[in-house]
């Protein structure tokens, strides 16, 4: 008889009662999504075996998080290698700008993206000047196309997107810029860029965007009249329009 597939992952949760933040094993059993915790520190089992119905294995990669009976654990390496080699492929990152020209389309872009199996890690509203556009994008641009991307990326808000699925970065080059991706015009579409050419860089990119502060020149976001704000909660994005 075969062994049941398992996944394994290290997790922290961070508790705010005492602002400790504790270490755990998560165990995953996709054949009938139950989980199972131990206790790193203790050496013990913490969560005996229970069924996590809203639990996918799409939900679980390095950066996410995760709620099991009301623990809110965030997932930070893989704990084995098995799992390691059969998951770290599908959560390749890559990052896509779309431009203010292409802002009033975001809801479209955002839906073709989730069409073709990316799923939404980070998404950020950004007012760059040209010094922000050289900072963030000079690792993955020449120097020759970084003033006619500030001309476009400058002239109001600018979208940056974190995605993540198995080889995504030449997925969403292909998606953008066609099945030539080693030969395409950057500026062919200037609704929406691609300006990492590797997965390296893409997180490079990444980290500078949506890790560190960007001087944002207190500029507010918005300036609308009768209006209203929808708020929409992680799990109802998960699972996706109904």
């Amino acid at each position: 008889m075969c062994e049941s597939v398992v996944y394994s992952f290290i997790v922290e949760w961070y508790k705010d009662e005492s602002g400790l933040i504790e270490q755990f094993k998560l165990n995953f059993y996709p054949d009938d999504n139950s989980v199972e915790m131990y206790d790193l520190k203790h050496h013990r089992l913490f969560l005996r075996k229970l069924k996590q119905a809203d639990l996918k294995v799409s939900d679980l990669y390095i950066g996410s998080s995760v709620n099991i009976l009301s623990r809110h654990l965030r997932i930070v390496q893989f704990a084995d290698e098995f799992t390691s080699n059969a998951l770290s492929g599908n959560s390749e990152r890559c990052v896509c700008i779309i431009s203010p020209l292409g802002t009033c389309s975001a809801g479209k872009y955002i839906g073709q993206f989730e069409d073709n199996g990316f799923k939404i890690v980070n998404l950020k509203l950004l007012y760059l000047d040209s010094t922000d556009v050289r900072t963030y994008f000079s690792n993955s641009l020449e120097c020759k196309y970084l003033d006619k991307l500030a001309s476009i990326l400058t002239d109001g808000g600018t979208i940056a997107v974190e995605l993540m699925r198995r080889n995504a970065n030449s997925v969403l080059k292909e998606m953008i810029y066609g099945k030539s991706v080693d030969n395409y015009d950057l500026f062919a579409n200037t609704d929406v860029f691609v300006l990492a050419q590797t997965p390296e860089a893409a997180a490079v990119q990444a980290h500078l965007l949506f890790s560190t502060t960007l001087n944002q020149k207190n500029r507010n976001t918005t300036n609308i009249q009768d209006s209203t704000c929808a708020v929409v909660k992680p799990h109802a994005v998960r699972s996706g329009p109904s």
